[in-house]
């Protein structure tokens, strides 16, 4: 038998839809890394933090709160999940040295170690190379599944978070209510007691991560102004507790969750823009009717209670972002099987297809803007500013991936994941063809 190198999809292989979509997720995922990229990480989710200077950094707020927080990184998840269905599929109808099963663990765990260069060198505590690596691992041995089950277990994972956000949300209101009776307490010129005044420092610190002081905010400004070997000093504890205590708790099973999802979405043929235009239009209905006034509801409310550490309705965060982003998937999945709007669906094709290259660009091009590498302008932007950031960065991505893809089959890190996956350098011009 010859021992024959298993080769990987060929680029015409690939379902536009998926990247168009891909590209949607991408760029809207920017929407929201760049608060927390620019601003201190708390006001990622309370505009009263930082950068608030105006109502427009408010409505900027609001506006993302309801149609983007959490429903890009959705979409993104569930896309990673239909790219196990895709290319497993694909790759055990392929003979080879390497089992289907080698290239999907090499994959992952090469996805890994990106995810902790990404955080630690490139400065982005955010990362999800890293989280997607480790969730996506055991995707394998549900490869065959049937979308029913896939679409159960995915919710089960999901649900299961659900005691975990209730918890959150009684710990934080407790801390705050405890908290504002010791202050009252004090305001009365009543002594506290020895138990008193521990409790009132355990409330300070639960509501700490939520509502900093102002000493705590400016402190995170002048270290991430610092040099850039203060900030990896500075941001390494942190990303050190998100890719082990909060990832094991948190982050992978949501990611898992979202993954199965996709995985039977996919499977559906939902990604592939082949249901009816029924199927997308009930769809996209369903999830906006459902996730849209809920979401905005839960905004209004919060906002009338000035943004206060726990709100009792963060246990309805999962549902409305899963619904809001199959509703953005519904119209997606509508504009390209009717062809539509190629002039910007065909760009976000290509930026899709380099999703690998462009989510990292994003960092690489925000650390040189807002740390301490650059021209350090870490806090010192309005919220709606930051906008104008992004908005240079999608054009830039937007002309220069279709550019890059006239002349090249992959973007340079999909073609340095792929050669180490395959164990083989990868042709990278067009007109290259393998061996």
């Amino acid at each position: 038998m010859i021992d024959t190198p298993t080769l990987p999809l060929a680029r015409p292989d690939r379902i536009s839809s998926l990247d168009v979509l891909r590209g949607v997720a991408l760029l809207g995922i920017l929407l929201m890394n760049i608060v927390a990229m620019g601003l201190p990480h708390w006001a990622y989710d309370d505009p009263t933090i930082a950068g608030n200077r105006s109502p427009a950094d408010f409505w900027v707020w609001a506006l993302n709160a309801v149609f983007f927080e959490g429903k890009m990184r959705t979409v993104f998840s569930m896309l990673f999940g239909a790219g196990v269905i895709l290319i497993t599929s694909r790759l055990e109808t392929r003979e080879g040295r390497d089992t289907p099963a080698d290239i999907h663990l090499r994959r992952n765990l090469w996805l890994v170690l990106f995810g902790m260069i990404h955080a630690f060198l490139l400065l982005w505590p955010g990362d999800i190379l890293y989280i997607y690596g480790l969730a996506g691992i055991p995707l394998f041995v549900l490869r065959r599944a049937r979308p029913r089950t896939l679409l159960i277990i995915g919710v089960v994972v999901l649900a299961l978070q659900v005691p975990k956000m209730y918890g959150l949300s009684t710990s934080l209101a407790e801390a705050r209510t405890g908290l504002g009776r010791i202050e009252a307490q004090m305001a009365a010129g009543q002594p506290l007691t020895v138990e008193q005044t521990a409790e009132r420092s355990g409330f300070k610190n639960t509501l700490g991560e939520f509502k900093p002081s102002r000493d705590a905010v400016q402190k995170e400004i002048e270290n991430r102004s610092a040099g850039y070997l203060h900030i990896v000093k500075t941001l390494a504890p942190v990303i050190i507790f998100l890719q082990s205590t909060h990832a094991y708790k948190v982050t992978i099973w949501d990611a898992l969750g979202m993954m199965l999802i996709g995985m039977a979405l996919m499977k559906l043929g939902v990604f592939s823009a082949s249901r009816s235009y029924r199927f997308y239009v009930l769809m996209a209905l369903c999830g906006y009717l459902y996730g849209l006034p809920v979401g905005a509801f839960v905004v209004w409310d919060w906002m009338q209670h000035d943004f206060a550490a726990g709100t009792r309705w963060l246990t309805l965060y999962d549902s409305t972002r899963l619904a809001v982003a199959l509703g953005h998937v519904g119209i997606v999945m509508m504009i390209c099987k009717a062809g539509a709007l190629r002039w910007i669906t065909r760009p976000l094709a290509a930026v899709g297809q380099m999703a690998l290259t462009n989510y990292i660009m994003h960092s690489v091009i925000v650390m040189f803007l807002f740390g301490g590498v650059g021209f350090g302008m870490f806090g010192r932007l309005a919220r709606h500013e930051l906008y104008y950031v992004v908005g240079g960065i999608w054009a830039f991505q937007l002309i220069a991936s279709p550019l890059w893809l006239r002349y090249f089959q992959f973007g340079p890190l999909e073609w340095l994941w792929r050669s180490l996956t395959y164990k083989r350098m990868q042709p990278m011009r067009i007109e290259a063809r393998p061996t």
